[in-house]
């Protein structure tokens, strides 16, 4: 079977009951379409695969291809069943390439639709060649009265000001009123601010990519070839130019000082920044906070804090009406660092309902057991991290290290010193092998988590006074380690241990 032909069921797939109804309606129709068999096919294909979500497999295949040929004949009465088979399949897939490209134009005819100054733009060049001059003008004016009143731009937006002002241009030329007005300036203040703005989008995820994967080699030609546009007053005050900027040297430099930058960019500008740069500079701001937390900055907990707060106020935590469990997981646990628990509470209970339904309740569960967990509250916490399944890699990783932890915290606080468990420090050996067999994880995550369990193994074994392990000997091996990945709450624990001895 071509490679393609799932294309076509992949793109029908997506589409919801209304859209679903108008794509119906638009194969019918004569101008788009006069094949009999596509229009057929189409209705097969909701029948057998859309409505019941059935898998599209050769055997699949073969069921439709029979229903939409079954009043076939062929011409030649002699044909055997082999070429009638042969030439059916090559038909099959001539008609789902069909309906493929008729689906790729009604999603094309939805988006021009959605937005009406698109439209336009796709108009102008035919009402220019047929010398429609008035009817130019209207819309175009129309056009450029609506872009002009957005407040809130993308790089995209400037530059379908530019094209719509070149048209303007062009039909200015040839009705000769060039002498009386003119829009070369706009034209060339909207084609550089889409230059500069689209450049340093480009270059700011490469830049992170490079950073993060030192094999990466961009031959970009340098910042300086855009200085001497982004030095110029008009452009240089843009905020989206400044937040880029901004973004960029904090990434390059990773100082406090850039951070504060960017910092108070966002605060005075989130209100005329479009929603997806937004959040992608709420991310850079926030991997920052993640990078400096690690480094032993836990001054850092702070701003990470008011970051989440400022984008739930502004609505930026979802996605096309959906929270993603991680980012939900981390706005929570950094709440409980600062002991936000009823704003922590809050945030859980009012993001549930927008959680995938088929791992909500889990996702629920892990919250609310993180925050029982900064509360001290171990046993419920325990209860709830056990009712945790199948939401991602990181989130089993998660569950298995809070359990160890609420493991390791009931033990701490039970008055009986020799009240030793040998099944938990079992549990502990076997979800450092889980993470040594991890192949998921990088070897450097590996033996990070591998070690930070090897660490809380000692730390029990010591609690309960077993095995001839020292306090002095463990913080020596937590300090020899390269990497961790809880190094900071095991050096409180040992400093608890210190205190209490």
């Amino acid at each position: 079977m071509p490679a393609n032909t799932n294309f076509c069921i992949d793109i029908l797939c997506t589409f919801e009951e209304k859209e679903l109804k108008k794509f119906r309606d638009f194969v019918s129709c004569r101008y788009f379409n006069a094949d009999k068999y596509v229009i057929h096919l189409l209705k097969i294909l909701e029948r057998k695969i859309i409505l019941d979500k059935r898998t599209f497999d050769a055997d699949m295949k073969d069921i439709i291809r029979e229903e939409l040929f079954e009043e076939r004949s062929p011409k030649d009465k002699n044909e055997n069943k082999y070429e009638k088979l042969k030439k059916e399949n090559a038909l099959f897939n001539t008609k789902m390439n069909m309906l493929q490209k008729l689906a790729e134009n009604f999603l094309a005819i939805q988006t021009m639709e959605s937005n009406e100054t698109l439209k336009y733009e796709l108009l102008y060049p035919q009402l220019l060649e047929r010398k429609l001059f008035k009817l130019f003008e209207r819309h175009a004016n129309k056009s450029r009265k609506l872009l002009d009143k957005q407040t809130i731009k993308a790089a995209e937006d400037y530059g379908q000001i530019y094209r719509t002002e070149l048209k303007f241009y062009e039909f200015l030329f040839v009705n000769n009123r060039l002498g009386k007005e003119d829009n070369f300036s706009k034209m060339i203040y909207h084609l550089d601010i889409y230059y500069i703005i689209s450049n340093l989008h480009i270059r700011l995820p490469a830049l992170a990519l490079k950073t993060k994967v030192k094999t990466k080699k961009y031959n970009f030609p340098p910042m300086k070839r855009l200085d001497s546009l982004i030095q110029y007053p008009k452009y240089a005050k843009h905020p989206i130019i400044m937040l880029y900027l901004a973004s960029i040297d904090l990434q390059q430099s990773k100082t406090q000082k850039a951070y504060r930058k960017l910092q108070n960019l966002l605060i005075n500008n989130t209100n005329i920044i479009p929603e997806k740069l937004l959040k992608g500079f709420y991310t850079i701001a926030i991997s920052h906070c993640t990078r400096k937390i690690r480094e032993g900055g836990v001054e850092y907990r702070k701003n990470m804090f008011d970051l989440y707060q400022t984008m739930h106020e502004h609505g930026l935590m979802l996605e096309d009406g959906i929270i993603l469990p991680n980012q939900l997981k981390n706005m929570i646990t950094i709440g409980c660092k600062e002991k936000e628990f009823q704003w922590t509470e809050d945030i859980t209970n009012y993001y549930r309902p927008f959680v995938l339904k088929s791992i909500r309740e889990s996702v629920y569960n892990y919250n609310l057991g993180v925050i029982a967990f900064y509360q001290k509250k171990y046993d419920l916490a325990h209860e709830r991290f056990i009712q945790v399944h199948d939401v991602s890699l990181i989130y089993d990783i998660n569950v298995r290290v809070m359990i160890l932890k609420c493991y390791y915290e009931k033990a701490r606080l039970k008055k009986d010193d020799k009240d030793y468990n040998e099944n938990i420090v079992g549990t502990m050996r076997v979800t450092k092998a889980y993470f040594k067999n991890k192949k998921e994880l990088s070897i450097s995550k590996r033996r990070g988590y591998k070690n930070f369990v090897q660490i809380l193994i000692y730390l029990y074994r010591l609690l309960h006074q077993e095995g001839k392990m020292t306090l002095k000997r463990i913080k020596e091996k937590l300090d020899e380690q390269k990497v961790n990945e809880d190094k900071q709450w095991l050096l409180e624990k040992i400093a608890e241990l210190e205190k209490r001895r």
